[in-house]
């Protein structure tokens, strides 16, 4: 059914051999070129893909060397070539499967280096934004702490009750900079926000094409990353 292409099948369509069958019940060319175009549009619902899929037009007629009178003006013998070769690709399945495997093992190596490129760019701007979080609160707490003594000097209570307070400041403004990490890290794992750097990452691969294959990939990895994202401590000790 459609559902199963679109769901149960999908991203596996180059596993599919799909066949007409019992063209020679078909009449004339016009009818033949009716079915198959049918076939063809409605395989455009659920197969994305610019071109239509390879399909093999095969007939019963012929198959036992009788009922060979209905040929009409339809090229019989070529549609027998086709079974032939439909018939040698189920029995190439064995050999199909290794080079499935080699695809697969070649796909998931594509989406682990996208993935990578992907945690490498934000880890880096996880940094960055906690080099800088972590001065502007270095500098709020030993800023003040270091004038202190010379503004409070009239004060002296003051400045003998600054270094017991000083445990409590330096909790504080660790608490705040991790909940400020933490909110740059959602902010990070948003589609938009990963869409942007998908975009500003692989934009050399986009100028002489539209990179249908890396939109495509990104699809399948963007919902890893963003899974890895959430599970992920902290985002700038990421190795």
């Amino acid at each position: 059914s459609l559902e199963v292409l679109t769901k149960s099948l999908a991203d596996l369509e180059y596993k599919f051999r799909i066949v007409l069958n019992k063209v020679d019940q078909l009449d004339s060319t016009v009818d033949f070129a009716r079915a198959y175009g049918t076939l063809g549009w409605s395989l455009s619902k659920v197969i994305r893909r610019k071109d239509i899929p390879w399909i093999y037009t095969i007939c019963n007629a012929g198959f036992d060397g009788t009922d060979r009178a209905k040929r009409g003006n339809l090229p019989l013998d070529a549609f027998s070539a086709s079974r032939r070769d439909v018939v040698a690709e189920v029995f190439s399945a064995k050999e199909r499967r290794y080079d499935n495997a080699v695809t697969t093992l070649e796909r998931i190596l594509r989406e682990v280096e996208m993935i990578a490129t992907i945690l490498r760019v934000l880890r880096r701007r996880a940094a960055r934004r906690l080099l800088w979080a972590s001065t502007i609160a270095l500098a709020s707490v030993g800023v003040p702490c270091a004038f202190a003594p010379w503004l409070f000097q009239d004060v002296p209570q003051l400045v003998v009750a600054l270094p017991a307070a000083l445990p409590l400041l330096g909790a504080a403004c660790m608490a705040l900079l991790r909940a400020h990490m933490r909110r740059f890290q959602r902010m990070q794992a948003r589609p938009h926000n990963l869409d942007d750097v998908f975009r500003q990452d692989y934009r050399r691969f986009f100028i002489h094409d539209e990179g249908e294959d890396l939109v495509a990939r990104w699809a399948l990895v963007r919902p890893k990353i963003t899974t890895m994202l959430e599970v992920t401590p902290n985002l700038a000790f990421l190795p």
